[in-house]
């Protein structure tokens, strides 16, 4: 289990911009034993963590206020980024009663090549990119990989049912769903461009139709 150090945070407000300024990142964590708290953790520190993790894995807490440390097991359950820079701005840690299953999703890892790709020209197809499971906090799996490489054929699939899951994880979705699949590229039809139509021809085409109108008088 990954452990990550944060600090009660004395500064709320505006002042949270400066301890940004200082590689510190303002957050919260809360729960039912640890009521709600004002956090900061190291910036870089949070970000080598939320890369490894992510929402669904258990994070080892170490909380420090007033010269003592606490330490919970928690998740990362929401954090907010700047539209522009992608930056953390803030963070929240939600932290967990060990002997109660929480539902949280989980990204997918694909792996390998499919042969029906590499050799018979087919595009691969993602329908799924995450499912969602259910499981005790010690139990929580930080992704789930998905080896393309059984699929031989044009159309073979990979569904939900065909990925391995650790025994004490219970899927919440239709293990029937189609996680990922070999289609057939479509050929690119060139269609005839119309040919260029004359000024004199369409002169003409005028011509003949006052013709027919002054022949009708």
């Amino acid at each position: 289990m990954l452990t990550l150090n944060a600090k009660f945070r004395e500064e709320r407000g505006e002042k949270s911009n400066i301890l940004r300024k200082n590689d510190y990142l303002p957050g919260i964590v809360y729960g039912k034993e640890i009521g709600s708290l004002p956090i900061k953790v190291n910036y870089k520190d949070f970000e080598r963590t939320w890369q490894k993790t992510g929402e669904g894995t258990v994070i080892n807490f170490k909380l420090e206020k007033k010269e003592k440390t606490s330490e919970y097991p928690v998740l990362i359950r929401a954090i907010q980024k700047d539209p522009l820079s992608e930056k953390f701005l803030h963070v929240d840690f939600y932290q967990l009663p060990m002997d109660r299953e929480v539902e949280v999703t989980v990204p997918l890892i694909f792996e390998g090549e499919a042969p029906a790709q590499r050799d018979l020209g087919g595009v691969l197809i993602k329908n799924l990119h995450e499912i969602k499971i259910k499981a005790l906090p010690k139990n929580l799996i930080a992704h789930i990989k998905v080896n393309v490489s059984s699929l031989t054929k044009l159309y073979d699939s990979t569904k939900i049912k065909d990925l391995s899951f650790p025994k004490d994880i219970k899927i919440l979705a239709d293990t029937e769903d189609i996680v990922v699949l070999v289609g057939k590229a479509e050929e690119e039809k060139i269609e005839a461009v119309p040919e260029e139509i004359k000024p004199e021809e369409i002169g003409v085409v005028g011509k003949e139709k006052k013709e027919e109108e002054e022949e009708k008088k």
